[in-house]
């Protein structure tokens, strides 16, 4: 990843698409890698199950990469193109990094019992030091970046990137991403991450979302929601 971290930048108050959904990704990510601490080399539903997981979320991920570069990067380069060639170019290396990742989950498959030991050990190393990379990533668009789509364009046009983005999701990744980002969100990031999807989505494709959000909820944060969205 090209991303160089940079000292740390005090974050606003303001609204953050890049810091609540980081936080979501980020508890994807840990929860993958805790799945890859505990594979079984003898157990190949669980490695296809992982590998499952991993491949959707590596999916999710790189629609939220092409989405940030398309609906973010793009507009921002007639701003402040280092800047913006930058954040482009690092999610082009992401990408790279993620299909290569892919390859070594499929691996795990087709391999024997006894190559898998070193498979496994490998797969975890690798996809720790990515998490960590990510981890300084993500705080560069949540300073540097973010500051830099403040001083440029207003309120409003922030919320038409951010709900042009959320709509040219694919409807089967955001219906599993869904269940995922809700499961790592409190109360108020769900609130919030539920406005956006009802001004970017089709009523019937927020109406869809109804059960995936619910399962993840406690019976006290749904009654929160349902006062604010009536299911």
């Amino acid at each position: 990843m090209t991303t160089v971290p940079l000292p740390p930048i005090k974050r606003e108050g303001r609204s953050s698409l890049f810091f609540r959904i980081h936080k979501a990704y980020l508890s994807i990510w840990n929860k993958l890698l805790s799945q890859v601490i505990k594979l079984n080399r003898f157990d190949l539903e669980q490695i296809k199950s992982v590998c499952e997981f991993a491949c959707l979320a590596r999916k999710g991920y790189m629609i939220h990469n092409a989405g940030e570069s398309k609906y973010f990067a793009e507009p921002l380069k007639l701003k402040a193109p280092d800047i913006a060639d930058r954040w482009i170019l690092a999610h082009d290396d992401d990408d790279f990094l993620q299909n290569q990742m892919d390859r070594r989950f499929n691996a795990l498959i087709t391999a024997t019992e006894n190559e898998r030991i070193d498979l496994i050990d490998t797969l975890y190393f690798d996809l720790r030091h990515w998490i960590g990379e990510t981890y300084f990533h993500m705080e560069w668009e949540e300073t540097l970046v973010q500051h830099q789509l403040w001083e440029f364009f207003e309120e409003q046009e922030l919320l038409d990137f951010e709900r042009a983005f959320v709509s040219s999701i694919d409807k089967t990744v955001l219906q599993w991403e869904t269940g995922h980002l809700f499961e790592s969100f409190n109360v108020d990031d769900k609130l919030w991450l539920l406005n956006v999807m009802k001004h970017s989505l089709s009523e019937e494709d927020f109406q869809n979302l109804k059960e995936p959000v619910k399962s993840t909820c406690t019976e006290k944060e749904w009654s929160q929601i349902t006062t604010h969205y009536k299911w």
